[in-house]
């Protein structure tokens, strides 16, 4: 069964229900409501059933304990969302529903019942299926936040020299001296966009882009963990690097397809996920690194 409410009556049916919301409960809705707003709603959730006599039914009463008091949360988001809102799916110890937020036109849908070993093929047809992927080799990458910083350095300058170009380097085009991509321009880039993650997160990632004196050393890592290519033309003065094929299959931001992230409540687990046209990455952070973790194409079947 589907509900779509706009915002004032979600907020009135959550208001009518009288329930107080837990710890894990991801409901956002105005608590003080007009009379006016509270009386429409009443009659406009009457209409669906969840509202009867100018109470809330026992179909909105169960409903409602799921959105406010459930047992476990996920959350979802994709990149690809074109406002970027996160999909809710709540258990209230029977079963799950799904709520979904339209920010553009300011409604909320409400799907019920998904039985509970139903959820998995749930999350997986609302998020994965559909996504072509090739049949390629896997990977379990370790980077260190250095590496992973150094890598990103990389992309910058490649990204850059292909729209100064307009098209695709030649592979000698996109050889570099590491002076050429370990810079104080692609430095200030990352610098700015680390302050996104939040004030305490992208001062310790600033910090880490300013001591860079052992690159050599994590470019020789880079090389040995197939991440970059290094060689030494004839003409060259010292060694050049380049994205390794697989950091290209893998890695590289022109192939990703969609970026998901999920959010398991009351354990707090989080689990990013990163799809590209190789296949599909689990991104694991730890304190002081990153792992890239092919995923099984059956996952996605």
């Amino acid at each position: 069964m589907f509900y779509i409410l706009s915002s004032s009556e979600y907020s009135a049916f959550l208001v009518l229900s009288d329930i107080k919301p837990n710890n894990i409960s991801q409901a956002k809705f105005n608590v003080e409501l007009s009379k006016g707003d509270l009386s429409q709603g009443k009659n406009e959730l009457a209409k669906i059933g969840l509202v009867k006599k100018k109470v809330i039914s026992q179909v909105g009463k169960v409903l409602a304990q799921a959105i406010l008091r459930p047992q476990k949360v996920i959350s979802v988001v994709s990149s690809n969302s074109l406002d970027m809102a996160t999909t809710h799916y709540c258990f209230n110890g029977s079963f799950w529903i799904r709520l979904l937020p339209d920010f553009n036109h300011n409604i909320i849908s409400i799907e019920s019942p998904i039985l509970n070993q139903d959820i998995g093929k749930k999350i997986n047809e609302d998020f994965f299926v559909g996504i072509e992927v090739e049949e390629v080799e896997e990977i379990n990458l370790k980077l260190s936040l250095k590496e992973l910083l150094i890598f990103e350095m990389m992309q910058l300058e490649v990204i850059d020299r292909i729209k100064k170009k307009e098209a695709p380097l030649t592979k000698e085009e996109s050889q570099l001296y590491s002076h050429e991509f370990i810079n104080k321009k692609n430095l200030l880039t990352l610098a700015a966009s680390s302050i996104s993650l939040g004030a305490e997160e992208g001062y310790e990632i600033s910090k880490v882009l300013w001591d860079l004196k052992d690159s050599q050393q994590h470019l020789a890592t880079l090389v040995s963990k197939e991440v970059f290519d290094s060689t030494r033309p004839v003409y060259a003065p010292r060694t050049k690097f380049s994205l390794s094929e697989k950091a290209q299959k893998w890695l590289s931001a022109d192939t990703i397809i969609d970026k998901i992230t999920m959010q398991k409540l009351p354990e707090g687990d989080i689990l990013n996920f990163t799809i590209t046209k190789a296949g599909m990455l689990e991104v694991i952070q730890e304190k002081n690194s990153i792992i890239f973790k092919s995923m099984p194409k059956s996952y996605l079947d």
